[in-house]
């Protein structure tokens, strides 16, 4: 009877630690403002659309333990994908709520679309941040609007790679396959 409340108790304070670890790591993850801007990203200007910022979901992890946060966001704007890629605009995620002028990551918008309408545009690093992703914009169901939708990854969470797949995607990258 002992052993079983010793094992019972020590299974609420590991659950418990476990819960608070979780906890911690979502709070301590950042939140990365996000905006539709006029220019490319060489030149940013005025704010178009304003996006919900960029966070990792809530809850409990599901999966490999080794997978990265991705953080993510999904905003409707009151714009149609025909007039954002009529003009020159630009998806940037930004440092922090404080740091909206800092870009961490840039994308410009255009490209081809798919046959459901839909454009995916990729977002690479600026200012020496280690983050890329992905902005995807696609059609309202009403027609009369878009949705964007934005990953991002952070790349210092990295794991290392064997020896093996790391020459097996060196041969990839540079076209050859074998």
């Amino acid at each position: 009877m002992r052993l079983k409340t010793v094992l019972g108790a020590a299974g609420v304070v590991v659950a418990v630690t476990w819960s608070a670890m979780g906890a911690h790591a979502r709070e301590s993850s950042p939140q990365y403002p996000a905006d539709i801007r006029v220019g490319d990203c060489a030149s940013l200007g005025e704010v178009t659309a304003p996006l919900a910022p960029l966070v990792v979901p809530e809850g409990e992890p599901q999966g490999q333990s080794g997978a990265p946060p991705v953080h993510q966001s999904v905003t409707e704007v009151p714009l149609l994908l025909e007039h954002i890629l009529s003009a020159s605009y630009s998806v940037v995620v930004h440092a922090s709520p404080d740091q909206v002028g800092t870009p961490l990551a840039c994308g410009e918008i255009g490209g081809t679309l798919a046959a459901d309408g839909s454009l995916s545009v990729g977002l690479q690093a600026m200012n020496g941040a280690k983050l890329s992703g992905v902005a995807a914009f696609a059609p309202t169901a009403a027609g009369d609007a878009t949705s964007v939708s934005v990953l991002l990854v952070d790349e210092r969470g990295g794991r290392e790679r064997s020896d093996e797949v790391a020459d097996g995607a060196n041969h990839v990258a540079d076209g050859d396959a074998t």
